[in-house]
């Protein structure tokens, strides 16, 4: 299936096995009742994404405060996890409805024509690239799109092209790397502009300590909450150091005109925080690796020269795994270090890599985004398959520790000990994890 996003309309085109043409659809966007445009399309997959519910890497969502130990004392353990409970069934019902709404959109038109394939391949276009076409789910039955098909996405025509024309060639040798990070020296920042008028609450409260000034909390509704909805790139969280406001590095400055300016210009800093299940995971990989006689090379929490790893990269013939955060403002990886020379992996090196192993996951957040052009999207996945892998599993969002290991323990199992294809391992840990009941659409 390829699309091809239009100002008022998306075209898709459904091509069989054989490179015959089944059938090109015309898809218009939803209206209101007026009959008009309720907003762009790229605006209604971003409020798509908020409503999904994604989140950080962690174990913890940075942007909601805690439940402190004297509420859960005083509300008591089980009526807290009751209330926890009824949150996640509210937040898997509002994600349904969503997933329902996009399949209308983008899989029900094509229904007919997809109905005899078990296989499918999707080429996005623009803003499609951050769909999770695997969630969408039909309205009748209930069923996501990757419990009826088994799928894979290509960043652009032109890469489908590239890895269709690969030779696929059979290894010298089982070899397998693993990389990972659980604690982390880098930060990252960026600068947020914000307007407001004369009476409206910005709706950001700091704390002062000795290392500077910090989010305390946010108000609902406030001038910040709506930022942070509308640009979740560009979001303000609670724990985030405010480093500069409005050029000035003086805490009592920066109040000053937290409280006084309409328009300020905040340059925030956020630690990464660490990812406490990255070991067991790689533990668990090792072990799925040696299980299958892969020999294993693993980096966890240790400094190495980009020539060191580049070497350990284009080694590995099977497999190459990276447990860390991903960085979609720099397109890259983060590896062990305390700068960015050493501590940051860009797409455009890995781009400019021999690489030969089969699969390369990358168990980090948003690595399977990047900058849209007229040719698709290129970023970090991309830039492995340019560099010679086959296939990589990625991320179109910041995807939750917790889950992120569950489903890699899943998936070795499926493709290393049952010895599934690796588009057929991914969906048969997918739907496993919907199968379970526990899990919510962001976290699979």
């Amino acid at each position: 299936i390829y699309y091809s996003c239009l100002e008022s309309c998306l075209l898709a085109w459904v091509i069989g096995s054989s490179g015959d043409v089944v059938g090109v659809h015309e898809i218009q966007l939803p209206c209101n009742s007026c009959g008009m445009q309720e907003t762009s399309f790229k605006g209604q997959v971003a409020s798509f994404r908020v409503k999904l519910g994604v989140r950080c890497r962690d174990d913890s969502d940075n942007h909601v405060v805690e439940d402190s130990c004297a509420d859960v004392c005083e509300r008591g353990i089980a009526e807290t996890l009751q209330s926890k409970l009824r949150a996640r069934k509210c937040k898997k019902l509002e994600a349904d409805l969503e997933l329902e709404k996009m399949f209308d959109i983008l899989i029900a038109p094509l229904a007919n024509d997809i109905k005899g394939y078990s296989n499918l391949i999707i080429v996005p276009d623009q803003e499609l690239h951050t769909i999770p076409f695997a969630a969408l789910r039909c309205r009748e039955d209930k069923t996501y799109l990757v419990q009826r098909h088994t799928l894979r996405i290509a960043p652009s025509l032109q890469t489908l092209k590239l890895i269709a024309n690969r030779s696929l060639s059979t290894p010298d040798s089982n070899s397998a790397l693993i990389v990972g990070a659980s604690e982390f020296e880098l930060g990252t920042k960026h600068t947020v502009a914000l307007s407001r008028f004369v009476n409206e609450p910005w709706g950001l409260h700091t704390r002062s300590t000795a290392k500077g000034l910090f989010v305390r909390d946010v108000d609902h509704q406030s001038v910040l909450a709506k930022h942070n909805k509308a640009n979740p790139n560009q979001a303000i969280f609670v724990g985030d150091k405010l480093c500069k406001i409005n050029h000035t590095t003086i805490p009592a400055e920066m109040l000053d005109a937290l409280n006084m300016s309409v328009d300020l210009i905040i340059e925030v800093q956020r630690d990464l925080t660490p990812l406490r299940s990255v070991p067991q995971e790689l533990h668990w990989v090792e072990e799925q690796c040696k299980h299958a006689n892969c020999s294993v090379t693993k980096m966890f929490n240790q400094v190495h020269t980009k020539e060191e790893l580049r070497s350990a990269m284009e080694s590995a013939e099977v497999l190459i795994h990276f447990a860390t955060h991903g960085l979609l403002e720099h397109l890259s990886l983060v590896l062990y270090g305390s700068t960015s020379t050493n501590a940051l992996l860009h797409a455009e090196e890995i781009s400019r890599m021999q690489l030969q192993a089969k699969l390369v996951v990358l168990s980090a957040c948003n690595t399977g985004r990047g900058e849209v052009g007229a040719d698709g999207v290129t970023g970090l996945s991309r830039a492995f398959l340019a560099a010679g892998v086959q296939s990589v599993i990625a991320t179109l969002w910041a995807v939750p520790d917790v889950s992120t290991s569950v489903f890699m323990r899943e998936f070795y199992t499926e493709w290393l000990s049952n010895r599934l294809a690796i588009h057929e391992a991914v969906c048969r840990t997918m739907c496993r994890m919907i199968d379970d009941g526990v899990y919510l659409p962001h976290e699979w």
